[in-house]
């Protein structure tokens, strides 16, 4: 088995990069919009089930 070569220095800021922006595309913008789905998810179960009478006991 033939030993690897190192990774050439140029390499490094180019994935730190795309690194960086893919972990601020996940938090800052998929997460909030996430938040937001599930607010409105929450809203509407809530919503429906305000109008249920409460099961007999």
């Amino acid at each position: 088995m033939r030993e690897k070569r190192p990774i050439p220095w140029y390499w490094w800021p180019l994935w730190m990069t795309i690194l960086a922006a893919g972990l601020f595309v996940f938090y800052v913008l998929f997460t909030p919009v996430w938040i937001g789905i599930r607010l409105v998810s929450w809203l509407a179960e809530r919503r429906n089930h305000a109008g249920e009478p409460a099961p007999p006991t």
